[in-house]
């Protein structure tokens, strides 16, 4: 029981300050510097060298140190997840891709944003032919991603791809 109000409000207080602090050292104490989970995966060996084109735990534009480009590259990713799903699904329902475009595509996923411009943060551009597609988006800064479904086969890579085939490389 509290005998005043003073003293409920200085514990809600103090309880907002230490969830505050929680929400702040979290991902400190779970990411190391190259942004990769920290723990015993990450102990076992010497880190990649910073400019080491295999290290996975960054973008190909060197944003794995600064988790803030990280959470933009793994939003970009996010969205070209989706947006594979929806045209997997269409392709599915239809056999082809024929008919399949923005309008189609928001149809089966209107959380994503389809486009069939030039590519743009936060949009998917789709560039479809009767029997694959190749969906670009751009992370925060310019990067290209882009993903391929074609014949079933998915293809993800990091540049502004016209074909299900210069879609390669990987993300993600």
């Amino acid at each position: 029981m509290v005998s005043e109000r003073g003293e409920m409000g200085l514990r809600l207080l103090v309880a907002m300050a230490l969830v505050a602090m929680l929400i702040w050292l979290v991902p400190i104490l779970f990411l190391d510097r190259g942004g990769r989970a920290a723990g015993p995966a990450s102990e076992t060996g010497p880190a990649p060298a910073a400019n080491d084109p295999d290290d996975s735990g960054g973008s190909a534009s060197g944003a794995g140190g600064n988790p803030i480009d990280r959470a933009n590259e793994l939003s970009a990713q996010s969205t070209l997840t989706a947006a594979i799903a929806g045209a997997q699904i269409y392709v599915a329902e239809h056999g082809t891709f024929d008919g399949y475009g923005p309008d189609a595509a928001s149809s089966i996923d209107p959380a994503v944003t389809y486009t069939t411009g030039a590519p743009a943060v936060g949009t998917v551009t789709l560039r479809v032919m009767p029997a694959s597609v190749v969906m670009v988006t751009l992370v925060e800064g310019g990067q290209p991603l882009c993903a391929g479904v074609a014949a079933g086969v998915v293809t993800k890579g990091r540049t502004d791809a016209s074909t299900a085939e210069q879609c390669s490389g990987g993300w993600g």
